[in-house]
């Protein structure tokens, strides 16, 4: 999948239609498990933001909500990697008589 921000920065004709982002992100939102694997929460902010700079939804409650909604998802992809490192510390830290 080409990084997000390059194709915003692309010709408008490049950005797919509105109903396209909508039902990719519905998708992946429906996976099991999506805050947790951070291809599909990055996935997610990504379509979040497709639809937030898209020509056809620059203002109104599907914008605010699209913003409001790839806050959330930043914030708790920052969270999932914050604790992905502190364990991985801890785990370097603990002593290897209690790895065996």
């Amino acid at each position: 999948m080409p990084n997000t921000q390059d194709l915003l920065l692309e010709d408008v004709d490049q950005i797919p239609e509105m109903d396209t982002i909508t039902a990719s992100l519905l998708f992946l939102l429906s996976k099991p498990g999506a805050e947790s694997d951070s291809s599909v929460s990055k996935a997610i902010v990504d379509h979040l933001l497709l639809l937030e700079k898209h020509p056809g939804c620059k203002t109104g409650v599907l914008n605010n909500t699209a913003r409001k909604l790839r806050f959330y998802w930043n914030e708790l992809r920052s969270e999932k990697q914050q604790q992905a490192t502190e364990s991985l510390i801890a785990s370097d830290l603990a002593p290897t008589d209690f790895l065996h």
